[in-house]
């Protein structure tokens, strides 16, 4: 589910994302710590966006690396000597 609140995730750098996911891990060991169960879950949904968009970074990435290897391995660009 995508927060309406939160910024532009797809702009954030793989370091910035990992250290949004370390602060709301802090955050919600807090609420659940306070047992304001709400928040907890309004925290959850945020990180839980925020994790979706790291593993499309991930699986985008992946797919940028496969489409180079391939790439590579094309017959025209293939050095046989």
């Amino acid at each position: 589910m995508y927060h309406p609140l939160l910024d532009n995730l797809d702009q954030k750098s793989m370091d910035e994302l990992m250290q949004m996911t370390n602060d709301l891990s802090k955050k919600m060991s807090f609420a659940y710590n306070s047992g304001n169960y709400q928040l907890l879950e309004q925290i959850r949904v945020v990180y839980n966006t925020v994790q979706d968009t790291i593993q499309q970074k991930n699986r985008q990435q992946m797919e940028m690396l496969q489409r180079k290897q391939e790439s590579k391995n094309t017959p025209d660009n293939l050095d046989i000597e």
